[in-house]
């Protein structure tokens, strides 16, 4: 883990740790044993304050860009002066929707991925559209009681504002075969009773995710096959080793909470998925990046896996997108603070 920074409500980014989340003791459980909550912890408490999610890939990448701006000379190769020492650099969800391709046929299995060089380096990125932040009802409902349950796990009074635009995360430099990856990562919470002096590694982080009941073999079988998945592929690529999962019932209340193993998520699954196939499929899909991209370094290169034919992944030059980095970034990268004023 190469650094920190936080976002307030207004989805500025703040270069400290401010928005650290810290995990409340009370809703530890042992081991990987459940805890009942008595009384439940009703998820529509507060619901009239709750100041919704509006963050965007457009705002995670940019504030991503803003951090490394911050940060270049630690990010320098060595014995260069204009180039960084990773090969990649994008955000922990494209490599998630990379990673869940090839277990996710026919469940939103479409995914456009933009890829582009600069001073030696590729930067990824979504595609993305201009309502992205736009939730319908049901999803923003869904979003605010994960949110909601986190404030309950990190100590927060349920009656107090949340604010769910603000954010902690962190960076991380991952190695995969000889590629070298940059990319941030959102924290849920920290146990304290596990955290290091300065945040030197992920082991006291926690991810926090609430889910319904599964009331029917149905619901099962979706956990176990996809929602089993995600969360071991946001955790794999974190460093995260555990989870605590709340399950909620009709009413919005949680009932039980529970420790989960990342490790122990594949067994879990029931075999519904494979750790290898996912990790494969990122390796390649990588290569298949380093290779398009490098023989044609001046282009911005589109990669497509469309609903309708799920098992390709196209390649062509977007010819509707000039260039994914704002200029602010390209201006400022490898330039002094005195010399980009």
């Amino acid at each position: 883990m190469l650094g920190s920074f936080s976002v307030d409500s207004r989805k500025d980014i703040m270069f400290n740790n401010s928005m650290m989340p810290k995990l409340c003791s009370n809703y530890i459980p042992d081991g990987t044993g459940s805890l009942e909550m008595e009384p439940p912890l009703d998820l529509k408490s507060g619901w009239d304050r709750i100041n919704g999610f509006t963050a965007t890939t457009a705002d995670t990448f940019n504030h991503f860009l803003q951090w490394i701006i911050k940060n270049q000379n630690q990010l320098k190769a060595k014995n260069s002066s204009d180039k960084l020492r990773v090969d990649i650099l994008c955000t922990r969800g494209t490599l998630k929707s990379v990673m869940l391709a090839p277990c996710t046929r026919n469940q939103n299995c479409e995914m456009i991925i933009l890829a582009q060089s600069f001073k030696g380096s590729i930067y990824m990125t979504y595609k993305y559209d201009d309502h992205e932040g736009e939730k319908k009802d049901n999803s923003a409902c869904f979003e605010n009681y994960g949110h909601k349950f986190q404030q309950y796990m990190t100590g927060g009074n349920p009656d107090d504002v949340l604010e769910c635009d603000c954010q902690f995360r962190c960076v991380l430099n991952l190695h995969l075969n000889e590629l070298s990856l940059l990319y941030p990562i959102a924290i849920h919470g920290v146990d304290e009773s596990l955290l290091q002096g300065n945040l030197t590694d992920t082991s006291a982080f926690v991810s926090i995710k609430e889910t319904r009941e599964k009331v029917n073999s149905f619901k099962q079988d979706c956990y176990e096959r996809y929602t089993l998945n995600k969360w071991w592929i946001e955790n794999q690529l974190a460093g995260i080793p555990r989870l605590l999962m709340g399950t909620r019932n009709e009413q919005a209340e949680v009932q039980t909470v529970q420790i989960m193993h990342t490790d122990a998520m594949p067994s879990m699954a029931k075999g519904k998925w494979k750790p290898s196939v996912c990790i494969n499929f990122l390796e390649r899909f990588l290569s298949f990046v380093m290779e398009k991209v490098t023989s044609e370094p001046n282009q911005v290169h589109r990669f497509d896996r469309s609903a309708s034919d799920s098992d390709y992944i196209t390649h062509f030059h977007d010819t509707s997108v000039t260039d994914i980095l704002p200029m602010w970034y390209k201006k400022r990268l490898f330039t002094s603070e005195e010399d980009s004023v």
